[in-house]
């Protein structure tokens, strides 16, 4: 079976071992951030402006072009 090991060199490279390490969580963030705005997006009601419509649509697309540009995707 197939392996993976990152290796960093303490105390200098902690910031980056602390950014490999919580990898999993901001893609749960994102993930949280995605389906929020989706869900604002699909159940807006007429009461909600349009603007407020177009400024979610406009963050979820900022969302998937910058997620994107690094190369990281949520599926």
């Amino acid at each position: 079976m197939p392996e993976l090991n990152l290796k960093f060199t303490l105390p200098e490279e902690r910031d980056e071992a602390k950014v490999a390490q919580e990898g999993d969580s901001w893609k749960g963030v994102a993930w949280d951030l995605d389906n929020r705005l989706r869900g604002l997006i699909k159940h807006a009601g007429d009461d909600v402006p349009e603007e407020k419509l177009e400024a979610y649509q406009e963050i979820r697309g900022w969302l998937y072009d910058n997620m994107e540009a690094h190369g990281v995707f949520l599926g």
